[in-house]
């Protein structure tokens, strides 16, 4: 195997090692965020609106908090050490940047939708 290739696996070995982490580490996230606020009354009360606005506005915050937050965290030390560890190849230099930049205008994009789908939930829900 010669060196690009094996540079290659271990960049693809790594990400896929963690992202495995991020989800089974995520696990104990999603089991306690408790979306769903209503139908656990012991009396049978419906479910109304708000409570379907609640759980609309908990998963949102959910994902954007433990999911979206979490990942371009990982991504952007990952692309950092890319970028310290180029060893003078100015593609790899250019690919770290190139995915930090990318989550950062991609964590930009992800958190003004948060705010137009919170304002859009306000409106209808108020």
């Amino acid at each position: 195997m010669d060196f690009n290739k094996k540079n290659l696996f271990i960049t693809w070995g790594v990400r896929a090692i963690t992202a495995c982490g991020v989800i089974l580490f995520s696990l104990p996230l999603w089991a306690r965020a408790a979306l769903i606020t209503c139908g656990n009354d012991p009396n049978g009360a419906p479910c109304t609106y708000n409570d379907f606005k609640t759980t609309l506005d908990g998963v949102v915050q959910f994902s954007i908090l433990y999911i979206a937050i979490p990942a371009a965290v990982i991504v952007i030390v990952i692309g950092g050490i890319m970028m310290i560890l180029d060893g003078g190849n100015e593609s790899r230099f250019k690919q770290g940047k190139k995915m930090i930049q990318g989550v950062i205008i991609g964590l930009l994009i992800t958190l003004g939708a948060w705010i137009i789908v919170k304002t859009i939930l306000n409106l209808l829900f108020t």
